[in-house]
């Protein structure tokens, strides 16, 4: 690992990538916690005045309930009512945190990171987190923070609402469970909306440790790169290694050539034409320089006729495929070739 003042470039997309799958990213979990504050502060009023009536009457009826002195009979019925009041509200805060987990992550789930591990279970790797340092005062900071900001909007609204409070005991316990319900909704909404704030601030503080961190050493950008392109050198030998096997190909294929068309010196085109085979003539081979003498010198071992054409030669290596039939300009030049050239068996067999 590069010493931290040798990392001095921007991690690429490909480190950030393998960090991101070792489950290394930039978070925040104070933008969680505001999330889910704020879910359940909205929850609380869409549905506070029901959780309040529901409250009440649950209250009322474990009163009654506990003077038949029951009370395990009380709580079973009591329970339900109670848990499906409040189920939409949770239910709300669940999802929403998980959506924000997701978002941070962008829908990372790694099994690997959740398996049990040996080396979790023993109390030396955990030692760090437990000594004081400069993450554990930062996170010291930000609670003590959070603490004193949910104080104060506590403080306020409920002096606010002090004067109503002092009337509660003159209303229905409805009204009453209504009002505080209000009250304690207006701390969650309030409360997380200040804690966005430290969210927010905490997660562009987390995004550029998470960049510092990730930072490379400029050998470090050197290697992966020379990973993603492959060493020079094996690169040199497989290109060296592919030009070997065209050359053997194209030596090799000039024997089942109708006519090997020369520059006469730098350049030689293997053609094939069969009249039962071919609609016009193929390229079989293609050649320069070494290549092109070491298929004339082919040429002559199979005894295949040589003629040298430079205009036809060169256009031929310029615009002809490997494989494929010579373009259709060029099929007069090469016609008067091969009819040259079965010319020159015919008087052979004469």
């Amino acid at each position: 690992m590069a010493d931290r003042t040798e990392r001095t470039q921007e991690a690429t997309p490909r480190k950030q990538e393998k960090l991101r799958d070792e489950g290394k990213i930039a978070r925040s979990i104070e933008v969680g916690a505001a999330a889910a504050i704020l879910a359940m502060g909205l929850a609380l009023a869409a549905t506070g005045s029901t959780i309040a009536r529901t409250v009440y009457t649950v209250t009322t009826r474990a009163m009654r309930l506990q003077d038949v002195g029951n009370p395990t009979y009380a709580l079973a019925s009591l329970v339900p009512a109670l848990g499906s009041t409040l189920l939409p509200a949770l239910l709300a805060t669940a999802v929403v945190t998980a959506a924000v987990g997701l978002a941070q992550t962008r829908g990372l789930f790694n099994l690997s990171l959740v398996m049990p591990k040996l080396e979790r279970l023993s109390p030396a790797s955990h030692l760090p987190r437990l000594l004081p340092g400069k993450d554990s005062a930062l996170e010291l900071g930000k609670s003590l923070l959070k603490l004193v900001i949910l104080g104060i909007v506590v403080y306020r609204i409920v002096a606010a609402a002090a004067p109503r409070f002092a009337l509660l005991a003159a209303v229905e316990p409805t009204v009453a469970a209504a009002e505080v319900g209000s009250v304690a909704t207006k701390v969650a909404v309030h409360g997380a909306i200040a804690f966005a704030l430290i969210a927010v601030v905490d997660y562009v503080l987390a995004r550029r440790r998470f960049l510092e961190e990730a930072k490379m050493s400029h050998q470090e950008v050197k290697d992966e790169h020379k990973e993603e392109q492959g060493d020079p050198t094996v690169r040199r030998r497989i290109r060296a290694r592919m030009r070997e096997a065209a050359r053997r190909r194209a030596v090799s294929d000039v024997r089942k050539a109708t006519v090997l068309v020369a520059n006469p010196t730098h350049i030689s085109i293997a053609l094939r034409y069969e009249t039962d085979r071919d609609a016009a003539p193929v390229i079989l081979a293609k050649g320069i320089d070494d290549v092109a003498t070491q298929m004339r010198s082919a040429a002559r071992k199979h005894r295949v006729p040589i003629v040298e054409n430079r205009p036809l030669a060169r256009a031929l290596h310029a615009h002809g495929k490997l494989g494929q039939y010579i373009p259709v300009e060029l099929y007069r030049a090469a016609a008067e070739v091969i009819a040259h050239v079965m010319r020159l068996r015919a008087g052979a067999y004469v």
